[in-house]
Order: structure tokens, then C-alpha cells, then sequence
């Protein structure tokens, strides 16, 4: 519906507004802004308080969007009283709903007028008289709330014959209607607009989305019977979200098989990729773990079991090994089973680790016992891999990068720094790292190596280093997430001190292209391999990161949050031995 230049593009010229559509636009897009402590001050500076209702909404939402959540518990019910009492216009009543629909109100008694408003509405054919207008936004308002309709055939009906081929906003709103009531029609060109106008730029953006969810819904839970329907009525088996997902993307990364036989059969290409994660459908289903949906794109294309994404240069193999649980290691043996293992076992990632040596780096031993100890020459196959993926060269950065790989080393380190010309926040060395980034990678085999990693990361914090930027690989993620993967806990503490709270807490709950997986995602999936002599460590981590706004309710690629990784992993004979310690280190997942 839209493509990846068009996408880079809206990421761009949405990037320094904000404004709640450019929020809410740079969301759906799967950004966000880089500021959301200047929003959060903006908002709060400027607070309209008696102003007028859509002044009241909009402050709201925007401190929503941006995660505010204590200016939200401090403002959010008296502020929504006063909208529902001055609320007027068939405007003020449906944002004084959408405000406690998106801000997650449990208490709707608040919203007796703005409810009855819309009632009044209503006619007795069930419509809300002939405007489709009027009834887009009344259905929408009444829907959101849990507010049943007196006929909502009738009113989709009526928003189906004469709400679509008019203007934007009133598209908008009836596509909204329409979602809602479950009545989406078929996917449809949606025209080009301004792309100065966030406004309309955000309307536009969420009619594509509307109009295409209810596909990838029925690809990703498997719904054969919805997938056919779309399918017979012509649409396109390589539909694309705005996120640049495939349908075939959608259904590997859920397991679904059958939902990936019937797009192959309808002529859905298995060699269209996740731009932002340079990933095929077989990388995603491997991230899911199921065997047979493995099987079935193999059996199309066999040639992409070596495939990688050039982001990580994770094969097949370890995607599997990555993830790791039981299901993940009934899939490395049926690849072992099936394909050539030396072949298999040669490939590494872009960090140099192969099957072996990850499954060691995550002390998964179950893992590891059905990886043969073959002696193999991956030298060769790395250097090829970092061909493929180098950047330009920054003789400065790139040196500072290199001397970072051993902590230890103050003399290196300390040269490079003073080297004329060098960019504290540029990217360099073979995976296009920050400094910070490079400073945060990699283990710590002793606990002078953690203390010297921990100097440095507060010498680069000292001179400017921005731990939000993100790498270009192995993972395109920034510092943050990068310390927790690695859990260099104290080097994380330094980060969140040097950053705005809500900005770290965003950056806590970005979800990478990767794998989807936020920082305490990833914090809760080593804890559960974690040896002993570390496991508190972890677990203290996913404790301070809930404190500082990490989320456990964000799902990855899969559909997995943080909370249901670590309940899963009960039933999970590799994982379950940490798992309630996990549990109870995430808390009661609020």
C-alpha cells in the first residue's frame, strides 16, 4: 500500500513534528519521536486548562503517545470530567471518548453525556440519520467504549455506499466505523497526499491500516477461511502493511503453515523480505520455531536455508539457536536431519558466532547437546560476510571502535579519542557501531573487564555520546538495548542517568526490527538460560527495568510479550528451571 521509499520518507519529514498526528503517524510507520521529554514540557507548559474540549483531548493524547504516565495519573481523570461536562459539539464528544479509550480509563460512568449525545443520534432505522459523516463518527464513538449499536448492518451499509469515495477525513472516519464493526472492505487504492500535512498524512496512514488488518489478522492467526475469501476476491497474495511486513512474512513468524501453503499457492513470492530487517519468510518462521512451516518454504525454495538477513546474518540455523527453547531445538535437528550439517555448521553470524559458539554464549546446554563438535573453518565464511555488509570507512571511528573491543586496553582507547576529527556519535568499524554501542558489546570474563567497560562507557557518556543512536548491525539496535542483552547492568544504570526518563523508557520499549524484541524481552529471554553465578543479575535488571517504564505486555515478531515468554517457559524443559524466578522478578505485569 505504501513502499519502503515512500515509508523512508514520511520517517524523515515526521521526524522533528510534534504534533499528536506526527506521533501518532511516526507509531503506525514503526517510529516514534526522538523527544519525548521536550513533548511532554511542551504539553505541560502550554496546558489549555478551561480551554476549549479538543485542546483538553489533544494535550492528553499527546502525553498518552508519548508514555507520560505520571502526568497522565495526576491529570488524566479531573481533566476528562471537565471535557464530558463542557463537551458541546459532535466533535468534543467523541475525542472526550477517544481520550478514555486510548488513555485506558476503567471508569466510564465519567462518560454518561458524551454516550447519551450519540444515543440521541440514533434514528429508528438504526442509522444516525443520512449524513455518513455523522454516522462514521457516532458508530466510531459509541463502538470504541464497548456501546452496542441498534443495527450496525444499517449504518455499514450506509458508510459502505457513500462514505468511501469522498474526502479523506470522512474516509477516515468511516474506515474507523467500519473496523470496528467488522465490515472492512477489500483493500483499495488509498491516494497520495501532502506530505507536509501530518493531519493528513496520519488519516491516510491509518486507513491503510485499517484496510489492510483484517488480512494480516487472518494470516498471522491462521484463519484459512478469511485468507481464502481475500484471496478469491482477487487480492493481492503480497500485500504489504506499513511496517513493509508481507502476509507470508506474517504467517512464518506465527508458525502458521497452512496459512503459508495457501499464500505459495496463490502466487505469494518467498523472496520478498522485511526491509527494515533485510529478512525472508523462512528467517521469520525459524524465530517461531515451528518445523513445519520451516518445512514447507524449504520445500519451495531449499536454496534458503543458507539465506541471512544482513542485519545480523543469522541463518536458519541461528535464528534457531538464537531463540532456543524446546520447539527451537526439535527444528535445529530435523535441519541437521535434513540438509548438510557441515554446511550448516560453518555459517556465523556477524559477530563471528556460529551455532555452536551462540548456544555456548547463552549457556543453553540442551542446545548445544544437539550441535555436532565438527572442526570447521568459518574464517573464511565471516570475512566474506562483512564484505557484504561494510560501510564507509571512518579512519577515526573505525579506530575507536576497534580499540573498544578490549576495554582493558586505556592506552588504545585513549588515542583514538584524541584522534583530530573524530565524531563521538559515528558509526564505524565492521558492523557500523557507535562508540557507546561498541563499548557495551561483548561479555565480561572477569570483573576488571566490567570495570573498565563501566569507566568507559562513562568517559563516552562525559563527551557527548548518544546512547539512542542505533547500529547498523548486528541487530540495528542502540546501547540500550544492546547493554541489556548483554546484561552489563551497571553500564545500563549509566545510560538511564544520562538520558531524559521518558526517552529511556522508549528506548527500554523499542521494539527492533530484528526480532521484535524489546530490552526486557531480552532481558527475560537470557535470564531463563542465565548460569547460576549470574541469574540474580538478570533478574535485578528486569526488576530496575520496570521501575524505569519497561513494558511487559509488548509482544515480538511472534506474538510473545516479555510476561508470556517467562509463563511459557514453565512448560518449557529447557527454560523452566528460571522461570518463576523470571515471574516474579517481572511482577504483576501492569
Amino acid at each position: 500500500m505504501i513502499d519502503d521509499a515512500e515509508r523512508r520518507r514520511l520517517l524523515a519529514a515526521l521526524a522533528g513534528d510534534r504534533s499528536l498526528s506526527a506521533l501518532k503517524a511516526l507509531a503506525a510507520l514503526g517510529g516514534r519521536t526522538a523527544h519525548p521529554d521536550d513533548v511532554r514540557d511542551e504539553v505541560l507548559a502550554l496546558w489549555p486548562a478551561g480551554g476549549p474540549v479538543l485542546a483538553l483531548a489533544g494535550a492528553l493524547l499527546r502525553l498518552n503517545a508519548v508514555g507520560d504516565r505520571a502526568s497522565l495519573a495526576c491529570c488524566l481523570e479531573p481533566t476528562l470530567a471537565d471535557m464530558a461536562a463542557r463537551a458541546r459539539t459532535r466533535e468534543d464528544h467523541f475525542m472526550t471518548i477517544a481520550v478514555a479509550d486510548e488513555c485506558r480509563v476503567a471508569d466510564r460512568t465519567v462518560l454518561h453525556g458524551p454516550i447519551s449525545y450519540f444515543r440521541a443520534m440514533e434514528r429508528d432505522d438504526g442509522t444516525f440519520g443520512p449524513d455518513p459523516l455523522d454516522n462514521a463518527i457516532a458508530a466510531s464513538a459509541l463502538l470504541r467504549i464497548g456501546v452496542p449499536l441498534r443495527d450496525p448492518s444499517t449504518v455499514g451499509k450506509l458508510l459502505l455506499e457513500h462514505a468511501l469515495g469522498g474526502d479523506l477525513w470522512t474516509l477516515y472516519c468511516a474506515m474507523r466505523a467500519l473496523g470496528l464493526m467488522r465490515m472492512t472492505p477489500a483493500p483499495f487504492p488509498v491516494p497520495a497526499v501532502d506530505g507536509s500535512f501530518a493531519d493528513q498524512t496520519y488519516q491516510r496512514l491509518s486507513v491503510i491500516e485499517w484496510l489492510v488488518a483484517p488480512v494480516f489478522a487472518a494470516a498471522r492467526s491462521g484463519d484459512l477461511d478469511a485468507l481464502a475469501r481475500y484471496l478469491r476476491g482477487g487480492g493481492d497474495p503480497d500485500l504489504r502493511d506499513l511496517r513493509g511486513w508481507t502476509l507470508l512474512c506474517a504467517a512464518a513468524v506465527r508458525g502458521r503453515s497452512g496459512a503459508v501453503r495457501m499464500l505459495l499457492a496463490a502466487g505469494a513470492d518467498p523472496s520478498l523480505r522485511v526491509p527494515d530487517a533485510d529478512a525472508l519468510p523462512v528467517f521469520w518462521a525459524a524465530q517461531h520455531g515451528d518445523v513445519e512451516t520451516v518445512r514447507v518454504l524449504l520445500e519451495r525454495c531449499p536454496e534458503h536455508v543458507h539465506a541471512i538477513s544482513k542485519v545480523n546474518g543469522h541463518t536458519v540455523l541461528l535464528q534457531a539457536v538464537f531463540f532456543g527453547t524446546a520447539r527451537h531445538r526439535d527444528l535445529i535437528a530435523w535441519l541437521l536431519s535434513t540438509f548438510d550439517a557441515a554446511e550448516l555448521l560453518v555459517a556465523c553470524n556477524v559477530r563471528g558466532y556460529t551455532a555452536r559458539t551462540m548456544a555456548q554464549l547463552w549457556h543453553n546446554e540442551p542446545i548445544l547437546a544437539v550441535l555436532p563438535d565438527l572442526v570447521l573453518e568459518t574464517e573464511q565464511y565471516r570475512r566474506r560476510l562483512l564484505e557484504t555488509i561494510a560501510g564507509a570507512p571512518d579512519p577515526a571511528v573505525d579506530a575507536l571502535v576497534a580499540a573498544l573491543a578490549d576495554p582493558r586496553d586505556s592506552a588504545a582507547i585513549g588515542s583514538a579519542l584524541a584522534a583530530p576529527g573524530l565524531d563521538i556519535n559515528g558509526r564505524g568499524g565492521p558492523l557500523g557501531q557507535t562508540p557507546i554501542i561498541a563499548a557495551v558489546t561483548g561479555t565480561d570474563p572477569d570483573p576488571g573487564t566490567a570495570a573498565a567497560r563501566l569507566s568507559v562507557v562513562s568517559d563516552l557518556l562525559a563527551r557527548g555520546a548518544d546512547p539512542d543512536l542505533p547500529e547498523r548491525h548486528p541487530m540495528g539496535v542502540d546501547a540500550v538495548i544492546r547493554a541489556a542483552v548483554l546484561n552489563h547492568f551497571d553500564c545500563l544504570r549509566l545510560i538511564a542517568a544520562a538520558m531524559p526518563p521518558l526517552a529511556f523508557a522508549a528506548a527500554l520499549n523499542e521494539r527492533p526490527a530484528i526480532n521484535g524484541q524489546t530490552a526486557l524481552d531480552d532481558t527475560v529471554h537470557r535470564a531463563l538460560t542465565a548460569p547460576p553465578s549470574t541469574l540474580d543479575s538478570h533478574l535485578a535488571q528486569i526488576r530496575w527495568a520496570r521501575a524505569h517504564g519497561a513494558r511487559p505486555d509488548i509482544a515480538d515478531h511472534t506474538g510473545v510479550t516479555p510476561l508470556g515468554r517467562a509463563t511459557a517457559a514453565l512448560a518449557d524443559p529447557i527454560l523452566k528451571t528460571h522461570a518463576p524466578a523470571v515471574l516474579a522478578a517481572l511482577g504483576d505485569g501492569g
